[in-house]
């Protein structure tokens, strides 16, 4: 899990030129599995776990990327089988203006990113539900500090 992040009144300058600076220049999908059993999906009374984050990766000093992970999986509560996996992996390619440290990706990651690659999560989740044939799976909005 991912450090979390509080603004604090003496970075607050700084991360308003950060995130002016922002060019978001793509968002790319690059890696999805998933892997249904729909007879045990449809007949079993399994939890569905959802768990997305993201982090920065290839920084340097004049973009990032952010890669975002998604996993859902629908899990027997005392077992440790599951009728439905699904992960997926969204990349953002960012420029910035330099300079910027690790403590503003990690608050971008934390709070604005999220917000930004959340509504390629939901749609690839919905849209595999679709194509899977189950009842849809929304993605609940992110929570944030």
């Amino acid at each position: 899990m991912p450090r979390k992040t509080k603004p604090s009144g003496k970075n607050d300058v700084q991360y308003a030129r950060f995130l002016r600076s922002l060019e978001l220049v793509n968002i790319a999908l690059i890696e999805s599995q998933a892997k249904i059993d729909r007879e045990a999906f449809f007949e079993s009374d399994e939890e569905l776990l959802i768990k997305a984050f993201g982090r920065p990766s290839k920084i340097k000093k004049d973009h990032f990327e952010l890669e975002a992970l998604l996993t859902v999986d629908a899990t027997k509560k005392k077992k440790h089988t599951n009728s439905f996996h699904v992960k997926a992996v969204f990349v953002m390619h960012i420029h910035a203006k330099p300079p910027f440290g690790r403590d503003v990706l990690d608050r971008f990651s934390e709070h604005e990113g999220r917000l930004i690659v959340w509504p390629y999560l939901r749609e690839y989740l919905a849209n595999l539900c679709v194509r899977m044939h189950v009842p849809p799976i929304l993605l609940p909005l992110p929570e944030l500090e």
